[in-house]
């Protein structure tokens, strides 16, 4: 037997050394002469808006391919829908409230009476879907469907649901039964939240700025209205201060305000602020809001800004500028105004509100319909004659005289020390009265020719004794 062995290496071994070297020979030529490295391009398959995703590319995830070829991102359960696809479940059915189809909630999502079929109340108030079933065996097939791990299915039953006489559901697979922590058992893309036994699979949460479904989608704060996660505003969910924009979660689980302006519903979202408590649906958490002036400023509040003024309530007069209705008379609305077609500011104006209603000298003038301020409104207002003047003209001439000086489009007479504006017609023009020893005398409003002007102007006419 050895010998047999010895002789069979004798004749083989030869070749077995020539094999070798041929081999070494030939690495060392491949290695000696460098070949090109193929690289393959990976061919851009992500849609546009010039792309059709029904054609030559595909969404993201998170996103479905709607019927005009354009990516959108998936509905969660409540919302509006045309076809399963449009889901985040996968099912759009009609709502057993309303004539409508809406997304149907997944099993094992929270939900209520209208968003699945077989809607189990679990804890505090709060609902999930079940796996509709027969025997348990359905249950152990649906664990297999994306949430659970074979490692946990043990503990799934078929029971008769709480809520749905005649209804058997699905218990330990979906609604409760899994573990939480390091090696849960939640298959991969999905983890288990809440505590044993109303623990449940959900899908991982989603980073701020990615599609959403509903706000459980979200590590944090909330899905907008967009669809996309969003950090909370004031008003939102929270756990922690993460889930907040502000970075403050207040004790009744729900994001605060953190410095003025930022964003709120309400003025409870606002009440950590004590300089600005109240929330306007534009500027966020503000000082005031129409409506409050007295109370949170004892002055005028001014709506375009939040913020408490100097200016005292209630007593500027026609064509005096403006920030708010609440500054003007009482009769008055504090309103846009033009002069020679340009905006000119906000002025008290009186509104043409009854059909006895009329304007006097000087301001006669009825404007278009016009909102105030405070968005009292849509009325015709006794104006002026806008093309050529403006509201700081007329006020130049019934309060100053050239010593103060003129100002703005009005025009100084120095002979009579006297403001002038441009008009159309005498009752464009305001008159005055003048007591001298114990008479009263009218100086009638004039629209007269100027000789330093190609235009008329509003001057006084001769005087008129009125009360002897």
């Amino acid at each position: 037997m050895v010998d047999a062995f010895a002789q069979l290496r004798k004749r083989h071994i030869p070749l077995l050394e020539v094999a070798f070297l041929c081999g070494v020979a030939c690495l060392l030529v491949s290695c000696a002469t460098e070949q090109p490295q193929v690289v393959q391009e990976v061919p851009d398959n992500s849609c546009s808006e010039t792309r059709d995703c029904r054609q030559d590319c595909a969404c993201r995830g998170g996103e479905y391919c709607g019927v005009d070829g354009r990516c959108a991102a998936l509905k969660g359960a409540g919302l509006d829908c045309e076809a399963d696809i449009e889901c985040w479940s996968g099912s759009c059915l009609p709502n057993q409230a309303a004539d409508q189809t809406i997304c149907q909630a997944s099993a094992g999502d929270e939900c209520d009476l209208d968003t699945c079929a077989l809607c189990e109340a679990i804890i505090d108030g709060k609902g999930y879907c079940p796996s509709p079933c027969a025997t348990r065996d359905d249950c152990l097939e649906s664990a297999y469907d994306g949430s659970l791990t074979s490692a946990f299915v043990q503990d799934a039953r078929c029971v008769d649901s709480a809520l749905h006489p005649g209804q058997r559901v699905c218990r330990g697979v979906w609604t409760y039964g899994c573990a939480a922590g390091p090696g849960d058992s939640c298959a991969p893309g999905y983890e288990c939240v809440g505590l044993y036994p109303e623990s449940h699979c959900v899908a991982t949460p989603f980073a701020e700025g990615e599609p959403c479904g509903h706000d459980g989608h979200c590590a944090r704060g909330s899905c907008g209205p967009d669809s996309f996660c969003k950090l909370g505003s004031a008003g939102d969910r929270c756990e922690e201060p993460s889930d907040c924009a502000s970075r403050d979660c207040g004790g009744d689980g729900q994001c605060k305000a953190s410095a003025a302006g930022d964003p709120c519903d309400k003025d409870a979202d606002c009440e950590n602020l004590p300089a600005t408590p109240y929330c306007s649906p534009t500027l966020g958490c503000v000082a005031c809001i129409p409506g409050t002036d007295a109370e949170a400023c004892g002055t005028v509040c001014d709506p375009s800004t939040g913020t408490c003024t100097a200016k005292e309530l209630n007593h500027r007069e026609e064509c005096r500028g403006c920030v708010s209705d609440t500054e003007c008379l009482p009769g008055l609305l504090c309103v846009p105004t033009f002069y020679d077609g340009e905006p000119d500011g906000t002025h008290c104006l009186k509104p043409l509100i009854e059909p006895s209603d009329s304007c006097e000298s000087p301001f006669v003038v009825e404007t278009e319909l016009r909102q105030s301020v405070l968005g009292e409104g849509p009325y015709r207002f006794c104006g002026i004659n806008e093309p050529i003047v403006s509201c700081d003209a007329v006020t130049s001439r019934l309060l100053f005289h050239c010593g103060f000086p003129c100002f703005a489009d009005s025009r100084c007479e120095p002979i009579t020390d006297e403001c002038l504006y441009r008009c159309e017609s005498s009752d464009e023009c305001p008159s005055r009265t003048e007591r001298i020893f114990g008479t009263t005398y009218l100086y009638p409003g004039w629209c007269r020719d100027w000789s330093q002007s190609e235009y008329k102007w509003c001057r006084y006419g001769p005087a008129q004794v009125v009360d002897p």
